[in-house]
């Protein structure tokens, strides 16, 4: 073993505190020494110390690091420095270099990370859109395990993009991509599969995926369960949890959520429930219609127009009003058709099993 192999192999003992007391001075000291004659995997643990450990944190040690980490040709520094030209953080944002640092990262060592990028890049960055390109770095990213590209490939199989439509397809890579990493959006993938892909409604397990997905902080699948205790769907009625909620997810910018969470508060039928709060509610929709939710300047424009939680100011509800109508709702009509879900789940909650709830 070479003298900077053995001194960075000390330096893990440290970090890891491997048969001695942890210490990450003494890690440090030894990666340290490593890096001086130019091990580059030394290199790349004083960057991973300086970007991630409390108390060490310094983005601009930890730059260097990185870049004396990539001229070694450690590949999960080419990696990681080709993200940073993508962000164009602690650099300028160059697209170009940043395919130069992934390529060169896969030419060292095939590993999915860099692949999963490159896909990013063709996919999605103007001036280089390449589907074909990115559809290639996909399959390569899922053949070396990434879980967001097995995720990207089941959204592929589940709408027939790039690939014929193979549901069964989809349900699998979900599943994998679980497997590898628990993360909301396979769950929520997979609830939308379950509950409405009619050749695969299972509604049981269309709850506990959406569970999961909310769980895991996705704001859609907050809002929807939400709408199931709202109505009772699947579980039993609880408006002050739908509360709970649509709040969370409004926190998180779902703009139904907002919606939903002003006319609970505004709904007078729930007074046995909770104190009615209407001038609450109205706060609620002019965060929501400040962000451009056409369903939330709609609601606050009729506030506005019937004096319901704000006083009655014509002005006001005729320019949210149009607002709204703008963004397409233009009357109680268009709410309805957003809501064809809501009120059919509403028609169903009555013979829906309830799922046993666990919290």
């Amino acid at each position: 073993m070479k003298q900077s192999e053995a001194l960075y192999e000390m330096g893990n003992y440290y970090y890891t505190g491997y048969m001695v007391e942890q210490d990450l001075d003494s890690a440090i000291l030894y990666y340290e020494k490593a890096a001086d004659l130019n091990e580059k995997n030394a290199c790349s643990a004083l960057y991973d110390i300086y970007t991630f450990d409390e108390g060490k944190r310094d983005t601009v040690i930890a730059y260097e690091y990185l870049k004396r980490a990539a001229i070694l040709e450690n590949p999960y520094a080419l990696n990681n420095l080709g993200s940073y030209y993508l962000e164009g953080y602690m650099v300028e944002k160059d697209i170009d270099m940043a395919i130069i640092y992934y390529n060169a990262a896969i030419g060292k060592e095939d590993f999915a990370e860099p692949y999963w990028n490159l896909y990013n890049i063709y996919q999605f960055e103007e001036g280089h859109k390449d589907t074909i390109v990115a559809f290639e770095y996909l399959k390569k990213a899922v053949e070396l395990g990434n879980p967001y590209a097995l995720n990207n490939l089941g959204l592929y199989y589940q709408e027939g993009y790039m690939v014929e439509k193979d549901i069964d397809m989809a349900i699998g890579l979900f599943k994998t991509a679980i497997d590898k990493k628990y993360f909301a959006e396979p769950y929520w993938n997979l609830y939308n599969i379950y509950q409405y892909d009619e050749d695969h409604r299972k509604i049981k397990a269309a709850y506990g995926c959406l569970w999961n997905a909310a769980n895991l902080g996705y704001a859609d699948a907050k809002n929807v369960m939400g709408v199931c205790y709202e109505l009772g769907y699947m579980v039993d009625k609880d408006i002050c949890r739908a509360l709970g909620y649509y709040n969370d997810a409004a926190e998180k910018g779902c703009s139904s959520a907002y919606s939903n969470l002003g006319r609970v508060l505004s709904e007078k039928k729930n007074k046995k429930i909770m104190r009615y709060k209407p001038d609450i509610a109205a706060k609620v929709l002019q965060m929501g219609a400040d962000k451009g939710y056409a369903e939330c300047q709609y609601l606050l424009g009729m506030a506005y127009k019937k004096g319901c939680g704000v006083e009655k100011n014509q002005e006001k509800a005729r320019r949210l009003l149009n607002l709204a109508a703008n963004n397409g709702i233009k009357s109680e009509k268009d709410l309805e058709i957003n809501n064809i879900i809501y009120k059919k789940w509403a028609k169903d909650a009555k013979n829906i099993e309830k799922v046993e709830v666990k919290h």
